[in-house]
């Protein structure tokens, strides 16, 4: 009929050929070696970039460092002498606590005793109780 056997068996004898002088034939066969060479191409890149940009961190670090140290120092004497002013400003308000105190406990110290004495005035007689009920408030304030 159309020789269909001969043309088939021609046809296989072709490709065999064909399969035998083409240097992109075995590349399919190949496929697992240039996995791995993609591999090592893919980590070598990554390295090199890796290095590179660490290389750039470091410069830029080099040239921002100084900025950094002279923000945080500022910073930092800002903070000291806000510090050192509030202490002072509280060594002056204990002083004055303390002083305030201590006119409290003379203040109460004489009271105590003029209540061991009998009561008496400048001109030696007893003492007016408003006298007496005035100290007791102005002892009271001053215990605030």
């Amino acid at each position: 009929a159309f020789r269909f056997e001969e043309r088939l068996r021609s046809l296989e004898t072709s490709f065999s050929e064909y399969r035998q002088t083409n240097p992109f034939a075995d590349a399919m066969y190949a496929i697992p070696e240039n996995d791995e060479f993609l591999r090592n191409i893919d980590e070598n890149m990554k390295k090199i970039l890796k290095g590179l940009v660490k290389n750039q961190v470091k410069e830029q670090v080099l040239r921002i460092l100084p900025r950094i140290e002279e923000f945080v120092n500022a910073t930092l004497e800002a903070e000291v002498l806000t510090r050192s002013s509030q202490s002072s400003r509280t060594s002056y308000a204990i002083a004055a606590d303390l002083s305030e105190m201590e006119l409290k406990k003379i203040l109460i110290e004489k009271m105590e005793g003029n209540k061991k004495d009998p009561p008496l005035d400048q001109t030696g007689g007893l003492k007016d109780k408003k006298k007496e009920v005035s100290m007791h408030q102005l002892a009271r304030h001053l215990k605030r």
